[in-house]
């Protein structure tokens, strides 16, 4: 039998954070930045349906958690019931002021459970722009997916001007903000302690490869191109960043570090060069922070426009972009970002960037929604 938390007893406001189960850590990071932004005046509960519940969880967010459609062994109408379910349970449960939900698709269930409970709470969709041109979603089936909710929330990208998917068409009742990123840049350390933590150098170039699956013994591979690209080079130290949900490798040997760290922009200060997947938190973390970084867009993505959010920064100098297609094409992009004088440029043209303070005008949205 299900067991839910007891009603929780009135107080401050309270938001409950949902996130689909996405791919990476993207959904939940950025509603845990959301959640750390509200804490100063509003409470916050996640549900997640992603693998990734012990990082919110390891913050002392309270969490709860669904397995996903594909995870659960159901069909998917009944699956979508049992959502709709559990998110009217968690409503009762825990009476939020308000609701977000964290993806590209809002679920039918979720949907339901939010109609049902509209005149409870405030309902907010954070939908991502930069969706593919040729994603097959018509207005209609757009409209279909944003009536439930009150608004939509829509995070910043650097790459704004290459958007050109159907998003851009249909911002009514969208609230815009600026990038949202998470960590905190007052609390991390300096290069000789963030080097000192992560077992690196600070003499060495250190270069953070943050690129997902991938066997790094694989030239064919991504991140074993890379890898191989930036072996041997002087004083240059491959910083291969795993997920901490990932179980550990074996295979890394040679000038390779390993570091299974979150959020790894806390040690941001021991890297002066990364090379990272296009996806939308990589991307605005490395650019914010002003990382001169080398940007990997992944082509098969359903809805996500990689290729036009890299494109756009090789476009504007704020980094360089490789699709995968020749080793030559890699090799003087890594030339490029090993060069301190380019370095210093790429810095340069990164600072004058919109600062990436999504999340705390969000929660600025969010407290002025409630009231």
């Amino acid at each position: 039998m299900l067991r839910l938390p007891r009603p929780q007893p009135r107080g401050r406001p309270r938001v409950l954070l949902c996130t689909s189960n996405g791919v990476g850590l993207g959904h939940v990071t950025r509603m845990l930045a959301v959640g750390e932004a509200l804490q100063p005046q509003i409470d916050s509960v996640m549900f997640t349906l992603s693998a990734a519940l012990p990082i919110p969880i390891a913050t002392g967010m309270t969490v709860e958690h669904l397995a996903s459609v594909n995870q659960f062994g159901s069909s998917g109408a009944e699956w979508h019931t049992l959502l709709a379910e559990r998110v009217d349970q968690l409503i009762s449960a825990y009476r939020p002021d308000a609701l977000l939900f964290d993806g590209v698709h809002p679920y039918l269930g979720l949907r339901d459970a939010v109609s049902r409970n509209r005149r409870r709470l405030v309902s907010v969709w954070v939908r991502r722009a930069m969706w593919k041109p040729d994603v097959a979603t018509d207005a209609g089936a757009l409209r279909d997916l944003a009536k439930p909710f009150d608004h939509i929330l829509e995070p910043g990208d650097f790459a704004a001007e290459y958007d050109h998917g159907i998003t851009t068409q249909h911002r009514n009742n969208v609230t815009q903000v600026s990038p949202i990123v998470y960590g905190a840049p007052d609390v991390r350390p300096d290069r000789a302690q963030a080097c000192a933590e992560l077992g690196l150098r600070t003499s060495d170039t250190n270069v953070l490869v943050q690129l997902g699956a991938g066997q790094i013994n694989d030239i064919r591979s991504t991140v074993g191109a890379v890898v191989a690209a930036l072996t041997d080079r002087p004083s240059v130290r491959t910083v291969l960043a795993q997920s901490v949900l990932s179980a550990p490798t074996s295979s890394v040997t040679g000038p390779v570090t390993e570091v299974r760290r979150f959020p790894i922009t806390h040690w941001i200060a021991a890297f002066d060069a990364a090379v990272v997947a296009a996806g939308y938190n990589s991307f605005h973390e490395m650019l914010s922070l002003r990382i001169p970084t080398i940007i990997v867009p992944n082509l098969s993505t359903r809805t996500d426009d990689q290729d036009a959010r890299s494109r756009w920064a090789q476009d504007h100098g704020a980094g360089y972009r490789w699709d995968g297609s020749t080793a030559e094409d890699l090799d003087a992009a890594i030339t490029a970002i090993l060069d301190p004088t380019e370095r210093d440029r790429i810095i340069v043209r990164l600072s004058e960037l919109e600062a990436a303070r999504g999340a705390s005008e969000a929660a600025a949205v969010i407290a002025e929604w409630l009231g």
